[in-house]
């Protein structure tokens, strides 16, 4: 078995470039719905974001490395204690604090803000879906303890016929089709993120052979060449902006995702990292939760940042605006995270 799953700068590494990727993809999706299709700076603004959507699969595969580590114990109620309850506690804090702050700035009624804070702000979603991983992860431990290479393969292998290559036939138009068929895949397991959190599992710890790293590579830089092209293109040809392409199912997304992650694995997992670049890392990697919590709201509340942006072309100006975003959103999270008790059930 290899040792990946316990070279914490490769995870930081990861964690780094998927929050900044998610800030980035909403960054960039009012460009998508607000710019004239016709435009350059439309078609820019597409590229950009569609090729930003690996940030969740990658944060996915990453807690499946950590969690699904056949030399975990299984304990039912630490997860529950320490894992599910606490993400629990931080749904609810930010879900009382979007609400709250529509109501300070919008002065919306109740029945608004307190529908607000039970449906939470849209990119908060996240948190129930990884407590659900963290639900399931001692079934998932105690099956990848006891299963062999092969099995573990064979689900993967079902993920992505299932799970990835089904949906995105559903996505790109070939829905009546698949319709016909669905009674055939009638199986949530292989058609939810669990594959991804077994994916990053399988990756960290038995790894694919050298000749499918490559095939795996080769996809994945095809999927970054073809997925803008395909976006603008469709999107141009049914006269409205399709986003399907970038779904973290699609096929697409799928190879990035999983090239990204392995070559991370490979590259940052097996150097040795000095101690004080390690330490660096380490504190940015623990801050992307916060930053994933609050970006919205400075995206929300931050407008000089935007219109300031917005002056600059669409491309850098977008970067440019996520990586503000990003460090402000750094600064938040190490601010929060250090609150004596509190800290942990905020980010």
């Amino acid at each position: 078995m290899k040792d990946h799953a316990k070279r914490y700068p490769a995870y930081d590494v990861m964690r780094i470039v998927a929050a900044f990727s998610v800030i980035l993809m909403h960054v960039t999706v009012d460009h998508v719905f607000s710019l004239p299709m016709e435009s350059a700076e439309w078609m820019k603004g597409m590229a950009l974001n569609s090729v930003s959507h690996f940030g969740v699969p990658v944060f996915v595969m990453i807690s499946g490395a950590l969690f699904l580590d056949s030399n975990r114990q299984i304990d039912i109620k630490r997860i529950w204690v320490h894992n599910i309850l606490r993400i629990v506690l931080v749904l609810i804090v930010w879900s009382v604090f979007y609400g709250l702050t529509d109501y300070l700035e919008y002065r919306a009624e109740f029945v608004y803000v307190f529908r607000e804070i039970i449906d939470g702000r849209h990119h908060l979603w996240f948190i129930p879906m990884l407590a659900g991983l963290y639900m399931i992860q001692p079934v998932l431990l105690r099956w990848i303890k006891s299963a062999s290479e092969n099995e573990v393969s064979y689900f993967l292998v079902m993920f992505l016929l299932v799970g990835v290559l089904w949906e995105s036939l559903r996505s790109y138009g070939f829905s009546g089709v698949i319709e016909h068929l669905d009674k055939f895949r009638d199986v949530e397991l292989f058609c939810s993120y669990v594959g991804y959190f077994v994916m990053g599992y399988y990756i960290a710890h038995i790894g694919f052979s050298a000749k499918v790293r490559k095939i795996i590579y080769l996809l994945c830089g095809l999927s970054i060449l073809l997925l803008p092209v395909v976006s603008v293109l469709i999107s141009r040809h049914r006269q409205i902006p399709v986003t399907a392409f970038s779904d973290s199912f699609s096929v697409f997304v799928f190879f990035i995702s999983i090239g990204f992650f392995n070559m991370m694995v490979k590259i940052v997992g097996e150097r040795n990292i000095p101690q004080r670049y390690s330490c660096i890392l380490s504190e940015l990697g623990r801050d992307t939760f916060g930053v994933y919590l609050c970006h919205i709201a400075l995206m929300e509340r931050i407008h000089v940042l935007g219109e300031w942006c917005e002056k600059l072309p669409l491309v850098p100006g977008a970067l440019i605006y996520s990586l503000l975003l990003f460090i402000l959103g750094t600064m938040i999270s190490a601010v929060l995270r250090r609150l004596p008790i509190a800290g942990r059930y905020i980010c």
